[in-house]
């Protein structure tokens, strides 16, 4: 599917529903995250994705094929935003600006200047427009009320979900019987992927994400982590 360019913050980033800035006073590491190689890849695997798997059943029931894929981009897209005047990045500007102030009212009694800023719209916006987004009935409310204020009409209807599981989470469990490991171990190396590594080990791949503790779409197996190979209950 193509090389993924991209820093690992990005992996806990769409775990952790993660918003904010990565550096501390600058934005070394922002700019490292929002790298237009990061950005280009992420399209491009998406592409491939979409090319390669058009025919195929979803890896999972109610996942779709680009769902790890069109996380990635939406958490990129939302934490690399940018404010259209000053060309900061809107966590900081955000931070910077409401960073130290108080409010009880799901942030609708902040200052007007920052509710109508070009940041909060542009990611108010996104939000909306994104299955993919923590966008939900509560933020509905508080962006209609944004517009209000602002005298801006734009869609406040919360987006089908892409995802819609009807089984068990996506999410692998974790394995809890470590005493049932042979020990044997394997060291992953860039380019790995479950299936190659289980083909080689002789072991279903399910143990091997089982057994590791890995997410069913294997997008957690880094290189250079050591990895069980091997279990005793369950061989193949």
């Amino acid at each position: 599917m193509g090389t993924v360019n991209c820093t690992r913050d990005l992996l806990w980033m769409i775990n952790e529903d993660f918003y904010g800035n990565l550096g501390n006073g600058n934005d070394t590491v922002q700019d490292f995250l929002c790298n237009t190689t990061c950005v280009t890849s992420l399209n491009t695997y998406r592409s491939n994705v979409v090319s390669a798997c058009s025919k195929d059943p979803q890896p999972l029931p109610g996942v779709p094929a680009t769902y790890w894929a069109d996380s990635a981009i939406s958490t990129l897209t939302t934490n690399c935003m940018k404010d259209n005047v000053t060309h900061q990045y809107c966590v900081n500007y955000m931070n910077n600006t409401v960073g130290n102030l108080t409010t009880a009212n799901n942030g609708l009694d902040l200052p007007t200047s920052f509710l109508c800023s070009n940041c909060v719209l542009s990611l108010f916006k996104y939000m909306q427009g994104s299955p993919y987004s923590n966008y939900d009935g509560t933020l509905a409310a508080v962006w209609a009320s944004i517009q209000t204020t602002c005298k801006y009409s734009y869609p406040t209807a919360i987006p089908a979900l892409a995802v819609s599981l009807t089984s068990i989470s996506i999410i692998a469990p974790a394995y809890t019987a470590p005493a049932c490991l042979s020990g044997n171990t394997y060291n992953v190396v860039s380019g790995d992927n479950c299936e190659k590594i289980a083909e080689a080990h002789n072991v279903s791949t399910g143990t091997l994400i089982a057994i590791n503790s890995l997410y069913t779409n294997c997008s957690n197996l880094l290189g250079g982590q050591v990895s069980f190979v091997r279990s005793l209950l369950r061989p193949r």
